[in-house]
C-alpha cells in the first residue's frame, strides 16, 4: 500500500552518495523508489574507508537489489574523481563515462534500458 501523498511513477531519480546501506543516500533512494521512481545511483566507496563509520563494500549492490525487489528499475555506477593538488582531474571521470550518451536523466534512462 502506497502511503505517499505524491507519485513519482514514470520518473527517474539520480541519487548521489549511496555507498552505504545505512547512509543518507540509501535512505533517499528507498524513499524515492517507494514513491514510484526508478533509481540511478552513484557511489564513491574510497571516501568511506577514511571516515570513522567505515565502508560498506556490499552496500551499493545490496541496495540495488533491494530497490529492484520493490519493482523498480535500479542501476548504479561508481563515481570516479581524482584530486591532483588543488585541482580536480576530470579526465578519469570522462573516460569512465564515455559510453553514456549524456549526463543527467538521459544517462539514467540509458542505464535502465540496458539492465
Amino acid at each position: 500500500m502506497d502511503t505517499h501523498s505524491y507519485s513519482l511513477q514514470g520518473q527517474i531519480a539520480l541519487v548521489t552518495g549511496a555507498s552505504r546501506r545505512m547512509g543518507l543516500g540509501a535512505a533517499i533512494a528507498r524513499e524515492l523508489a517507494a514513491a514510484g521512481a526508478d533509481i540511478c545511483l552513484t557511489y564513491y566507496q574510497p571516501y568511506d574507508t577514511t571516515m570513522p563509520w567505515g565502508s560498506d563494500p556490499a552496500g551499493p549492490t545490496q541496495l540495488l537489489t533491494e530497490l529492484q525487489a520493490l519493482g523498480r528499475r535500479a542501476a548504479g555506477l561508481p563515481a570516479v574523481m581524482f584530486v591532483v593538488g588543488d585541482a580536480v582531474d576530470r579526465e578519469p571521470c570522462q573516460r569512465e563515462h564515455r559510453a553514456l550518451p549524456a549526463c543527467g536523466q538521459r544517462a539514467c534512462a540509458y542505464w535502465l534500458r540496458h539492465l
